[in-house]
């Protein structure tokens, strides 16, 4: 800015204002990054040693094989829908059988996330330089959700309780001398 006599204000010329603006706006690196993943391997237990093997790893029987998911949206409120398995479309196994449920047969939620990254380096004298970058994870704020409680014996079978990470920044500054 410069100050004339009459007492207005000059703003800087064209030739200033155009090398502060390549000197602020050019030469960004932007680096985004695309998480798209199928959703994990669910497998169902009973929950119950019905196999009576003393082993732990039994598995129910499937008896409506057209009902195993609620086809609900998922919310997070809790008045709202969280089952995204339906306990009516399993039953446990007789004593002494194995249900027929095979192990990791369903699937969970597909995960989307993008990151992203912004960085510069400003020179400021022959061997000093300010480095400046920006980090967002998952920029869309999307919600992954983790897999539901699959223990069939459980009051929360089918519910789905945990998600990933919500919108995260980080900035950081480096000075290099």
């Amino acid at each position: 800015y410069r100050h004339v006599a009459n007492g207005s204000l000059i703003v800087m010329s064209n030739f200033h204002l155009n090398r502060l603006a390549n000197t602020l706006l050019n030469n960004w690196q932007l680096a985004p990054l695309f998480h798209i993943t199928d959703g994990q391997p669910i497998n169902v237990s009973s929950g119950q040693d019905t196999s009576l093997t003393d082993m732990g790893n039994d598995r129910p029987n499937l008896i409506n094989p057209g009902q195993i998911y609620t086809g609900k949206a998922i919310t997070r409120t809790s008045a709202g829908n969280m089952y995204y398995l339906s306990a009516g479309a399993f039953a446990q196994a007789s004593l002494g059988t194995y249900g027929n449920v095979g192990r990791n047969s369903l699937r969970g939620f597909n995960n989307v996330q993008i990151d992203a990254e912004i960085n510069r380096s400003f020179p400021l004298k022959e061997q000093m330089a300010l480095h400046l970058r920006l980090e967002a994870f998952n920029v869309i704020n999307h919600p992954n959700l983790g897999n539901p409680n699959s223990s069939l014996a459980s009051s929360t079978f089918g519910q789905v309780t945990s998600s990933g990470s919500p919108r995260i920044f980080q900035v950081a500054a480096k000075l290099t001398f």
